[in-house]
């Protein structure tokens, strides 16, 4: 939460975590920044961490909960790797750690991992296109999972509207 001090200043923006899952965030956007900054706060504050909010909470409660122990136990074998031997068949399968009947926890991981890159970077651009120079605007691509390619494009205004009203064109 760092990132907007050099934009608006230490004196507007005093965060130093997310805080209440955002809402410290989404508060400091909607209340401390100059009238001018308003309706692109309201973007970064409706559009990246509300939009957000579900899996971040997800991931909050789960950080919580494993290292904190905040809202019941936590079960060692979960997350343990172990060989176990079938009974009947006598195999031995390697057991991996599972975040739910379907879901390994390393895939979990890199959907979480996903989200949060995404996620810091929205927020980063969304801040950033606070004060670019005029006739110059940011705007969001298609992402692809797992890609190391930024969805976010730098492009004059001119540009932006020309794609923005071509045929096909679905404004989210």
């Amino acid at each position: 939460m760092k990132i907007p001090v050099p934009i608006f200043g230490p004196r507007v923006w005093s965060l130093q975590t997310f805080g209440e899952k955002g809402e410290k965030v989404v508060k400091a956007l909607k209340q401390n920044l100059p009238g001018a900054d308003r309706s692109r706060a309201k973007f970064l504050a409706d559009y990246v961490i509300q939009k957000s909010k579900p899996w971040l909470t997800a991931v909050i409660e789960a950080r919580d909960r494993f290292n904190h122990l905040i809202g019941g136990t936590v079960v060692p074998e979960q997350f343990m790797v172990y060989a176990v031997k079938n009974a009947e068949s006598g195999i031995v399968e390697l057991r991996r750690p599972m975040w739910s009947p379907d879901q390994s926890v390393r895939a979990f991981m890199e959907v979480v991992w996903d989200n949060l890159i995404r996620f810091f970077e929205d927020f980063t651009f969304g801040c950033l296109q606070m004060r670019l120079r005029e006739r110059l605007t940011l705007f969001h691509g298609l992402s692809q999972p797992g890609s190391n390619v930024s969805p976010w494009k730098l492009t004059t205004e001119e540009v932006m509207e020309r794609v923005t009203r071509s045929p096909g064109w679905i404004k989210a």
